[in-house]
């Protein structure tokens, strides 16, 4: 079985991929975080990273993101094995534990934009065997929606400014019979609300 290269940086994963001289050669991308403007705007990378490397073509494959778990895992147990993948990064363990993922850290050390990584970037893709098997190609913002009216309830004239202020406040919200101090939203990507409280 043939290991994925295993990475959040599609576009900069294909740049790795194709650094050497490649001809009639295709590259299988699969996306996992898909919305038709993103796969739209990836296609448009795609084509640039095409006509620029004559002979590589990519070939893109979008999972909608509710069934993307399945149908990945099912591609892989099937020898369908993509060359590039972009997923969440807390499916690198599974992967990774099994063998399944390239080492990218020879390819990084040829690869003239890695000296753009942060050192976060960089520790965040090897948290798995301290290998780096992947590279973040972004971060997201969490949001925090506060109710004034049940924060004047429970005594606080204020949002809190930092987790441990968070967690106290929800605490004392919590106290008020039949409120909640903090709700974590439910259905597909809900797990990535934990991540506050992860690092």
């Amino acid at each position: 079985m043939k290991r994925l290269t295993f990475m959040l940086a599609a576009v900069a994963g294909l740049a790795i991929s194709a650094s050497g001289a490649l001809a009639d050669t295709t590259i299988k991308l699969v996306e996992v975080i898909t919305s038709p403007p993103r796969t739209e705007f990836l296609k448009k990378q795609i084509a640039e990273f095409e006509s620029a490397n004559p002979g590589i073509k990519v070939e893109v494959v979008s999972l909608p993101w509710g069934q993307a778990f399945e149908k990945f895992l099912t591609m892989v147990q099937a020898g369908d094995t993509p060359d590039v993948v972009e997923m969440p990064e807390r499916w690198m363990g599974l992967y990774a534990n099994n063998a399944q993922l390239e080492d990218l850290g020879p390819y990084m050390a040829k690869w003239d934009d890695a000296k753009t990584l942060g050192d976060r970037a960089k520790q965040f893709g090897s948290t798995v065997n301290n290998t780096q098997f992947m590279i973040p190609y972004g971060y997201y913002v969490n949001a925090l929606f506060w109710n004034k009216k049940l924060f004047k309830e429970a005594g606080l004239d204020g949002p809190p400014a930092t987790l441990d202020e968070f967690v106290a406040d929800s605490k004392k919200i919590s106290a008020i019979p039949g409120k909640y101090g903090y709700c974590l939203r439910g259905g597909p990507g809900a797990f990535n609300g934990m991540h506050m409280f992860m690092n």
